[in-house]
């Protein structure tokens, strides 16, 4: 009823006055959900997750690690939900839903007997409200990079936007529930000291401040001795030798602040470490089909920063060719993302093919030219190692039936999402892995 009646209110609404009004809103209806379902999140200690990219990974690791630490712990974020009954892919299509659905899977949760919830947690979200009412504990800081810039307005709205978690870690006090749970739980702040933007959401106020690097020996945590591997990497922290199955360098990063979380609550770090040998794959992250004749890896990589976080991972995997299907959102998403998409691709892929990902209500030929176009001017060229099809389906049987043994094939921008948005609020159902698989069981020919 709640989405039926904003979707109605953006027809009969001026932009403006709509745009104004939906913190008001969604505020609103948060902080009624939280009081209707009986204030979940005061019952529970909560982990909310924010940045650029990463905080799908990390929301998942974390979620990962304190469960094997024995810690009951539920998940909501962009690839994976888990309110008491077991991960589920995420339906919504939302990083982070609205107050009422949110409540309402805390509320999921705590019936569950979970003690812990990580939240990923958007600037959209936090801008409109979403998350008022939440009794945060823990706030965590990936990464920041240009993103998102036309729906906020400007780069320093879009980080202050981020900024809006952390300002509520310090807004509300610690509950006796929640120091039952855990006797060693503070208002915390872990923060990424590598990224240039970290300090600023260390200077917010909380009991504690924890930082993570791998280079600034001044952190807190800082990850040493790393080898990577297509498979993952090893790694020392604090006296303990490390062993992540999850390959790149930014899964390092990932573990780094899940280990930072868990170091705030009291885990011993030879527990923490045994927790993360046992760190299993996280859904459209780096996720690989098949190895044999040909590679396949879906990944949900959708901007600059991500996609060139992704090459850097793969650049070291033994492939004869890379080839990469790929498109980027339409809507009010940066649209700055197309040239870069289009550029690195340009550079760094031997074969692209340029497809739908969300078009919203825009045209998604012309989304799919402006990425072409970049990719054309950094060499590429037209039906030789550059195709167009705005079939994702028909995109990725292109990709298939071009790869040879021992080629690399990269399927990004969707990761584990479950829908593709169209025009006038319409969705497809969709999943690069189930599609994927699909097509590479048919015969060929």
């Amino acid at each position: 009823m709640i989405r039926q009646a904003k979707n109605l209110g953006r027809k009969i609404i001026p932009a403006k006055l709509f745009k104004f009004g939906q913190p008001i809103w969604h505020g609103m209806w948060s902080w009624l959900a939280h009081y209707y379902y009986g204030k979940p999140s005061d019952h529970m200690v909560i982990i909310g997750v924010t940045g650029t990219k990463g905080k799908t990974s990390t929301a998942h690791i974390i979620y990962q690690l304190l469960n094997n630490l024995g810690a009951p712990t539920g998940l909501v974020s962009t690839a994976v939900i888990d309110d008491g009954k077991g991960e589920q892919l995420n339906w919504f299509r939302m990083t982070q839903m609205s107050g009422p659905v949110t409540h309402k899977l805390l509320a999921d949760m705590l019936k569950a007997e979970k003690k812990y919830a990580v939240i990923e947690v958007s600037s959209e979200g936090l801008a409109q409200h979403r998350h008022y009412g939440i009794n945060f504990d823990i706030a965590v800081f990936t990464n920041l990079t240009p993103d998102h810039v036309e729906a906020h307005g400007s780069f320093q709205a879009y980080k202050e936007a981020k900024a809006i978690l952390f300002k509520a870690v310090s807004k509300r006090q610690e509950t006796r529930d929640k120091r039952q749970i855990n006797p060693k739980v503070q208002k915390t702040i872990v923060a990424n000291l590598d990224s240039e933007h970290g300090l600023y959401y260390l200077n917010f106020k909380a009991d504690k401040h924890v930082t993570y690097a791998i280079d600034n020996a001044s952190a807190n945590l800082v990850a040493t001795n790393i080898q990577t591997t297509p498979t993952g990497s090893v790694f020392d922290l604090s006296l303990a030798t490390c062993h992540l199955s999850l390959p790149g360098k930014f899964n390092v990063y990932n573990v780094l602040a899940a280990t930072a979380v868990a170091q705030s609550l009291g885990f011993e770090m030879g527990a923490i470490a045994t927790a993360i040998d046992e760190l299993g794959p996280i859904p459209g992250r780096m996720e690989v089909l098949q190895t044999q004749p040909f590679t396949v890896v879906v990944d949900y990589a959708h901007e600059k920063a991500s996609m060139a976080a992704l090459y850097e991972a793969v650049k070291s995997w033994p492939h004869k060719r890379i080839i990469q299907v790929f498109g980027a959102t339409g809507g009010v998403r940066d649209k700055s993302r197309r040239t870069d998409l289009g550029s690195l691709a340009g550079k760094f892929v031997d074969i692209a093919i340029i497809t739908d990902e969300d078009p919203f209500d825009e045209d998604p030929q012309a989304i799919i030219h402006d990425i072409a176009d970049k990719a054309a001017a950094e060499g590429k060229i037209i039906g030789k190692n550059l195709f167009r099809n705005p079939d994702r389906r028909g995109a990725i049987a292109k990709a298939l039936s071009l790869a040879e043994p021992g080629d690399l094939v990269l399927i990004t921008g969707k990761g584990a999402e479950q829908r593709i948005a169209r025009a006038n609020g319409q969705y497809e159902n969709w999943d690069d892995r189930t599609v994927t698989r699909e097509v590479l069981a048919r015969p060929t020919k």
